[in-house]
């Protein structure tokens, strides 16, 4: 049986094949892989079932039984994938196993990841230091509005390499930041995963934004959020009307499909600005008068919040650029990139 490590898996342009169950695969799995279950999550459960009460033959033996009638349509789907597979269950035990004999008595080339996903997820913890600290990390702060996930996608599309975290834990690391992206967030591990396959494309100069130790639920790796605490810093600032306006941009078309959403975000503000306040902000929202609310949020909660966590931090600024136009900001920006190269 050809085996294969994990780091000789991800760098190649194979098909990886995730065997194990869709639960499992749905918490994490190699970002790559495509899930083709040789168990659905009811017979996994059962094999585990059986397992602990009556041993590991007992639930060998069972998990045959329920693999067997579905062999076929497993092939059938295997089949019209081109090239060599790569397979994997947890530990690249008999799940990978008896999918990969059966693909190779019909002389398909097929390879196991040795030590299966349990093997993956040692490399991403033992790697995401590595890769983190090849890299030189520039990171945009600046008042909420001001526009710097905006700043840094344009400076994507002209080929700089971005690290867009809330994209990956899909939060905007406030208690709106739920509302700004459809779905959960990724489990723990799979967040890191995601980082880790993203980090090994990126190139030697990273643009980011600050962001604090957890991002909604989700927690950065330490050596991620130690090398963004002390990167190269640029501090963004423009006027309270184009920060309005960007965040009307962002959110608007979300905030007026999830207005209960956003009521209950206001109310987890009370303790900071008081019922009669966030009542106040509530009926606006209800009105879908949005631009009170944002200002208003602006000035007293997020500004004053921003300015005593800049406090909180020793940074020694590259360049602080006040603008009026995001087109200046990103000149200047890649000007300072450039120069770091």
């Amino acid at each position: 049986m050809n085996k294969c490590s994990p780091e000789e898996a991800i760098a190649t342009n194979d098909h990886i094949i995730d065997v194990r169950s869709p639960k499992e695969f749905q918490h994490s799995h190699i970002p790559q892989a495509i899930n083709v279950p040789i168990l659905d999550d009811y017979s996994h459960k059962e094999v585990g079932t059986v397992y602990r009460q009556m041993g590991k033959e007992a639930a060998i033996t069972r998990g045959l039984e329920l693999t067997h009638p579905v062999l076929g349509e497993i092939y059938r789907r295997l089949d019209q994938l081109p090239g060599r597979l790569i397979l994997y269950c947890d530990r690249g035990g008999m799940r990978s196993q008896s999918i990969a004999h059966l693909l190779q008595a019909f002389g398909r080339d097929v390879c196991i990841i040795d030590g299966g996903y349990k093997a993956y997820r040692e490399l991403v913890l033992r790697r995401m230091a590595e890769e983190v600290r090849r890299r030189t990390f520039v990171v945009l702060q600046g008042n909420t509005g001001v526009g710097k996930t905006k700043i840094l996608q344009a400076l994507e599309g002209e080929g700089y390499g971005i690290l867009d975290l809330e994209d990956l834990a899909h939060h905007a690391g406030s208690v709106f930041g739920h509302i700004a992206f459809s779905g959960d967030q990724p489990s723990q591990k799979q967040f890191e995963n995601v980082l880790f396959h993203q980090l090994l494309e990126l190139p030697s100069i990273v643009l980011s934004e600050r962001e604090s130790r957890k991002i909604g639920r989700l927690h950065l790796p330490d050596s991620l959020y130690r090398s963004i605490a002390h990167a190269k810093h640029i501090l963004l600032s423009t006027s309270m009307e184009n920060r309005v306006t960007t965040i009307l941009e962002d959110y608007h078309p979300e905030w007026k499909v999830h207005l209960p959403q956003l009521k209950e975000a206001i109310d987890q503000l009370k303790v900071r600005l008081s019922t009669a306040v966030t009542e106040e902000l509530k009926r606006s929202i209800e009105q879908e008068d949005f631009e009170p609310v944002i200002r208003y949020l602006m000035e007293h909660y997020y500004d004053p919040l921003y300015q005593r966590s800049l406090k909180q931090q020793d940074n020694d600024y590259i360049l602080k650029c006040h603008f009026e136009t995001r087109e200046e900001a990103i000149e200047q920006i890649k000007n300072i990139i450039n120069h770091l190269s």
